[in-house]
């Protein structure tokens, strides 16, 4: 790691969602590449989708499917066809992290995905939404990362609680992730090798860990 990082020192911790918090990459390309074979003929790529992947929920299909199907509600009904079959996951140490770091700090999701998914997800992975004070998605802003104005209404609410962003750490799995953070001027830690490898966010000075429960040691 790059940066020198004590929880006694962070106030409010914000994490990103899709493979952050939940296995987004492993179940959503599937399904992805099932929409496309199944309605279209047409065989998706790991590259193709990751050239669109991490921005805003919306825009993302838009971006897949426009050359391939010109009404984005049956694109969107399809998708939640097929989605069902291919349930999205906690990663195995997600509750048991945000349980542990709720007890000294406040803790948040600011992530690209609609609000209606990331509920619908909460539910179906079994998350414990307890341990969130607020949850910010792309319904929330009109700016996405590397956008540090992403952060815009976190860092707001955040301050009516006197917390200065300088007592605030961003965990994301992305370099997306990473210069929206640096640039808003908050702590960041990767989380690395599910979608950035840990080279790459060594090579970019970026703070990470192997594990979310390696943030506990942060302590």
């Amino acid at each position: 790691m790059t940066e020198t990082i004590k929880l006694a020192d962070i106030k409010a911790v914000l994490f990103d969602f899709d493979d952050t918090l939940v296995q987004t990459t492993k179940t959503k390309y599937e399904a992805i590449k099932a929409i496309g074979s199944r309605y279209y003929n047409h065989q998706f790529t790991n590259e193709m989708i990751d050239e669109h992947w991490g921005i805003a929920f919306n825009k993302f299909y838009h971006n897949l499917f426009a050359d391939l199907d010109t009404d984005m509600s049956r694109v969107m009904e399809r998708r939640t066809i097929v989605t069902k079959e291919f349930p999205n996951q906690l990663f195995s140490d997600t509750n048991s992290t945000l349980s542990s770091l709720k007890k000294q700090c406040k803790l948040g999701i600011v992530s690209a995905a609609s609000k209606e998914t990331i509920h619908a997800e909460i539910h179906q992975t079994g998350l414990d939404i307890s341990t969130l004070q607020f949850i910010q998605s792309a319904d929330d802003t009109d700016f996405h990362k590397p956008d540090p104005r992403v952060f815009e209404p976190a860092l707001a609410r955040l301050e009516k609680e006197q917390i200065d962003k300088s007592e605030i750490l961003y965990v994301g799995d992305s370099l997306k992730d990473f210069y929206a953070a640096r640039d808003a001027g908050l702590h960041f830690v990767g989380i690395a090798n599910v979608t950035t490898s840990d080279a790459v966010f060594t090579k970019e000075r970026a703070a990470y860990v192997n594990s979310l429960n390696e943030l506990l040691a942060l302590v």
